[in-house]
């Protein structure tokens, strides 16, 4: 055993830290030998590590910030439904209840918002806007055109880099990420 159990709950290791919650219900990072890295105030709750920032909401405003690996606030509180890094952006959710995409900064790239938004693997993102979804690559341009599709398989969006499953009209078919040109059909 590496670690001794002795916390409430704990998250996974990501950049080399663990989010952890003691008995007491306070929050802090650890790191792979177990030992207490960051300890943050009682009213905050921890997500996980993600290029060298985490997320942080503050339990009375609702609102959240990112920290660095040091625990320092790297931007401000006043975010809403922050998700992971991934590849240098985020998604957050804009006070018009739009998703869009934040930097490093948590300033907002420029590159539209959308009422969903996944994030960005090998440059590119599934996004959704009313009942059509497609793909953008990092400058917002879309590479897989906008359509209604009857069924959008996430998971195969999360493990494979270069197609999504798609259904339409009873025929579900694997499609490039990069195209949204037809790979297979499933029969």
């Amino acid at each position: 055993m590496v670690i001794t159990p002795r916390f409430l709950e704990s998250g996974t290791f990501s950049n080399g830290r663990a989010w952890v919650k003691s008995e007491s219900g306070g929050y802090s990072f650890i790191d792979s030998s177990g030992t207490t890295v960051i300890d943050l105030p009682d009213h905050l709750v921890p997500d996980s590590f993600s290029e060298g920032m985490a997320a942080v909401r503050d339990s009375y405003s609702l609102k959240s910030g990112f920290i660095d690996m040091n625990g320092q606030m790297i931007i401000a509180f006043g975010l809403s439904n922050p998700d992971c890094f991934s590849e240098g952006l985020t998604t957050v959710l804009a006070d018009n209840g739009k998703m869009r995409y934040i930097d490093p900064r948590g300033d907002y790239a420029p590159i539209g918002e959308y009422d969903e938004a996944l994030p960005f693997i090998h440059g590119i993102a599934l996004v959704t806007v009313g009942d059509k979804s497609g793909c953008i690559d990092k400058s917002g341009n879309l590479v897989v055109p906008m359509q209604k599709y009857d069924y959008v398989d996430v998971q195969s969006y999360y493990l494979d880099s270069s197609t999504l499953l798609v259904g339409k009209d009873g025929k579900f078919r694997y499609i490039d990420r990069n195209s949204g040109k037809t790979i297979f059909e499933i029969q």
